[in-house]
């Protein structure tokens, strides 16, 4: 939804000078927007129809600083990091530890959280070891696929 992505790349504060991350790229268009608020993009799309779409949108448009690569998105893309923004394009019931270690220090991550049927804004930052969470405003973004909680061990 575009006034998601919107708010979540306010929260995240996005500069000029930062290297990011798209997870769950889709078709491109987080992507493509990320690439106008940044010096360099990796978006990181599983599907392999949606990838190669999102490298043609990509190219179509002129976007010479993002690239699209085809993996696991709840791995995003540790061989290209760290990244000062990560945006996870879609809710997650976790924010996958992964995703966490790919932040560089001061990093911002942002995605939509579920807590039940509304999911909130919010913006994780890196600081040493050390991951601060604020919460910022409701949204009801679907969880994506790979991205829902893990069973857990109960009596």
């Amino acid at each position: 939804e575009p006034l998601v992505l919107a708010r979540l790349l306010q929260l995240a504060d996005t500069q000029p000078t930062d290297s990011a991350l798209v997870v769950a790229a889709g078709a491109g268009y987080s992507t493509a927007v990320m690439a106008r608020l940044t010096s360099s993009v990796v978006g990181v799309e599983s599907d392999p129809e949606l990838a190669a779409q999102a490298t043609r949108v990509l190219a179509d448009l002129g976007v010479d600083n993002a690239a699209i690569v085809q993996g696991a998105p709840v791995s995003g893309d540790p061989n290209q990091g760290p990244f000062d923004v990560i945006l996870i394009n879609g809710a997650v019931d976790d924010v996958p530890v992964a995703l966490r270690q790919q932040l560089s220090e001061g990093g911002r991550l942002v995605c939509i959280l579920r807590q039940g049927p509304v999911g909130r804004g919010i913006l994780i930052t890196r600081s040493g070891e050390a991951f601060g969470t604020r919460q910022e405003f409701d949204a009801a973004t679907p969880v994506l696929p790979g991205f829902e909680r893990q069973n857990r061990f109960v009596f």
